[in-house]
């Protein structure tokens, strides 16, 4: 019996996104479809430019490709509005259509 695994990563990382991922665009729908899974994110940290490889190679892999990005969001608090230098905070962002 196949199995069936519904689990979809949302939120990887690849050797795009300095020092947070090492996966190389290619392998990345080889190493998902020998997993099972139907789908899976790229996300990597304030940039795209691995979207349209990897768009490319999880199609002929059969894996479903989402498009993503993980921003990192700079915001002032209510508490001290003139404090324009707060830590940034991670955003993902997924391409629905």
């Amino acid at each position: 019996m196949k199995n069936l695994n519904r689990f979809i990563h949302l939120r990887l990382h690849s050797a795009y996104s300095l020092l947070e991922g090492a996966m190389h665009v290619k392998k990345l729908p080889h190493v998902v479809a020998s997993e099972h899974m139907p789908a899976v994110a790229l996300t990597d940290t304030n940039n795209m430019f691995g979207a349209l490889e990897f768009s490319e190679v999880a199609s002929l892999e059969g894996v479903q490709p989402i498009v993503g990005c993980q921003m990192n969001l700079a915001y002032m608090t209510a508490d001290n509005p003139r404090d324009r230098n707060p830590l940034p905070l991670p955003i993902v962002l997924l391409v629905q259509s």
